[in-house]
């Protein structure tokens, strides 16, 4: 018996612009409600609503190319940007299938991965909503450079007056602008820009500055606006190259657990931070 292979790859196209291949693609499928008329004889009739589209979820690996990198830094700072994207399916050869393009599209989410080490944390996520979209066949090659191997990546976090040096993991943390609106008739309409809190773990052997925030900050009340830090959170490939750098604003400490004792691991600490803003770079 004889094993088919079929492997396909999916490329990121951006504005025009070829942005490499894509860990995964899911959603972006259209779809309409049905809707149950009231009933009048011994069948229940049916009926769809508006045509609607499913969010669009992509996976980049990190190092970003940069029209991506530049795409997501507008979003963080509040520019609604409208971007055309499409999505070209190619085999192994790069001999391209199909493509999706999606109108209109705006980024919704993007979230950066639970650094600990691990691979996994080379995955940054995207989720958008579009207005339109359209499938088709292609055809030609995809100029597009290899897929990109994973990298372990790890957190690099600066805050003023902390022993920050051994922290690990940094949870994983996604920034939210979502649609208020979505009618297929209308444009679409984006609410408020809103950025996460940030859990972050290091040794309890590094904690003594971070316990005595805590207290200042929270048990005695001391946290007005000039008590707050400004840091980098910068993400770091295994080579010590910085892949990301992300900019904090306004943090602050809202939560404090440990020292917590487990067998086989030293005593570690738990913080929980807020950030007012955060802006995202490239280096």
């Amino acid at each position: 018996m004889v094993e088919l292979r079929y492997a396909l790859r999916h490329a990121l196209v951006l504005n025009g612009t070829v942005c490499g291949y894509l860990a995964s693609v899911q959603g972006g499928w259209g779809f309409a409600d049905v809707i149950e008329d009231s009933e009048r004889d011994a069948v229940v009739g049916k009926h769809i609503g508006q045509p609607r589209w499913e969010e669009l979820e992509l996976q980049l690996i990190l190092p970003l190319p940069r029209p991506v990198a530049d795409w997501i830094a507008a979003f963080w700072t509040g520019k609604v940007q409208s971007s055309r994207i499409e999505i070209i399916t190619a085999d192994l050869e790069q001999n391209a299938i199909r493509r999706r393009t999606f109108h209109s599209a705006l980024l919704t989410e993007t979230t950066i991965a639970k650094l600990d080490g691990s691979y996994d944390a080379s995955r940054l996520t995207l989720k958008l909503v579009f207005q339109d979209a359209r499938l088709e066949r292609a055809s030609g090659t995809v100029a597009a450079p290899r897929p990109l191997a994973a990298r372990q990546l790890f957190p690099r976090l600066q805050l003023p007056g902390l022993d920050c040096t051994k922290v690990m993991p940094i949870d994983a943390f996604t920034v939210r602008r979502p649609v208020v609106e979505h009618d297929p008739r209308f444009p679409l309409q984006q609410g408020p820009l809103s950025f996460p809190n940030l859990i972050v773990t290091l040794p309890e052997s590094s904690a003594r500055d971070w316990h005595q925030w805590f207290h200042n900050f929270v048990i005695r009340g001391d946290n007005d606006n000039t008590r707050e830090k400004t840091g980098t959170l910068s993400v770091m490939d295994e080579r010590s190259t910085e892949l990301v750098r992300i900019g904090l604003f306004n943090v602050g400490i809202f939560r404090l657990q440990g020292p917590i004792e487990i067998a086989d691991r030293l005593p570690y600490v738990v913080a929980g931070l807020y950030c007012q803003r955060m802006e995202f770079t490239v280096p």
